[in-house]
Order: C-alpha cells, then structure tokens, then sequence
C-alpha cells in the first residue's frame, strides 16, 4: 500500500504513519543531529533559542557546547548540556569533558564517546553509549551570563561558576524539567 507523501514524516512535528497514532518527537533533543557541519549543528541550537559555548583558546568550529535543559539536582537546578566535537577530537572525547565541561575536573566515565552514524566532521558525544543519542546530555560547569537563562522561571539567574574554558556564542534560554528517563 503506498501512502500519499504528505503523510509519512513532518520534521517540525510528529510522526504520521497511516492507521497509527502519531508519535511525538522527544521532549529533550527532538530531531537532534548525529554531527554535521559546525554551521548546521549551531543552526539547531540557535533554531531552538538554546545558549551555546566555544572551547576557549580552539577555533569555534572545533567544539560546540549547547545547553538543553536545566535538570533540578540536589536543592538547585543545573545545566546540561550536548557536546559536539571535531572528529579530530573525538577520540579524547573524555579529555574534554574533565578539562573544558568539568572545568579541570576529572570526571571518569567509562561509556562517553562519541555516537556513530555522524556525517562529520561535528560529532555528538554522548555520556552514555547505551543510551538514545538525545538522552547522552551531560552535566557542565558554565561561565555566568546575562544571555543564558531558564525559559520557564525567567526570574531565577543561574550565578555561573568560573570556569574560563568555555566562553558564549549564542545566548538564549533553556527549560528547567526532570527528563522522563530519571
């Protein structure tokens, strides 16, 4: 049975396959890229209003840094965030995460890496390789900034902690929510 082409796939909304429910696109990442170029994986992040960072002292085409969504921890909430690296730099995926996203911190975590199936030269790194590539968002510690806000409680101003690996490119907002998979 052939299906009429304006019902198989809208890429700004949900699935339509004929004689089923519709399937939302994910309320964290929907349609994120596996990598790509760095003008089109920024193009995302601007598209979706979200704050994202450069690797201080690289050239911006070698890391982007984006912030997804603000995720309550302990008695605060923080960022977390997608990292796409240079595939010159993926292999050192976890080098990057300790120096530039955990400001020098050494964070050891066994299954972050890079996902497979980017077209490059940008990859997506995931926390976790085991996980759906739009749930691999990762904990970062961010410079504070006027320009990198809560979308769904703008009078709360994250305070930023000191941390001069990473500097803005693009400000914007990002929700505070608890994804559905914790």
């Amino acid at each position: 049975m052939r299906l009429p082409p304006n019902k198989l796939v809208n890429p700004n909304g949900p699935v339509k396959v004929h004689g089923l429910k519709p399937v939302p696109p994910p309320l964290v990442g929907p349609f994120l890229p596996l990598g790509g170029d760095y003008a089109d994986v920024l193009a995302y992040f601007v598209e979706r209003g979200r704050p994202t960072y450069q690797f201080t002292g690289m050239p911006v085409t070698k890391a982007l840094v984006a912030i997804e969504l603000w995720a309550p921890v302990a008695i605060t909430i923080l960022p977390f965030v997608y990292l796409f690296l240079d595939a010159s730099l993926a292999s050192q995926s976890w080098y990057y995460v300790s120096v530039y996203l955990n400001n020098g911190e050494q964070v050891d975590n066994p299954s972050t890496g890079a996902v497979t199936g980017s077209p490059g030269p940008m990859t997506l790194i995931s926390n976790d390789l085991t996980l759906p590539p739009n749930e691999g968002i990762m904990l970062a510690s961010i410079p504070s900034s006027q320009g990198c806000t809560v979308s769904n409680d703008p009078g709360y101003t994250f305070p930023g902690l000191a941390n001069s690996m990473l500097q803005q490119v693009t400000f914007g907002s990002a929700p505070a929510l608890e994804p559905s998979w914790w």
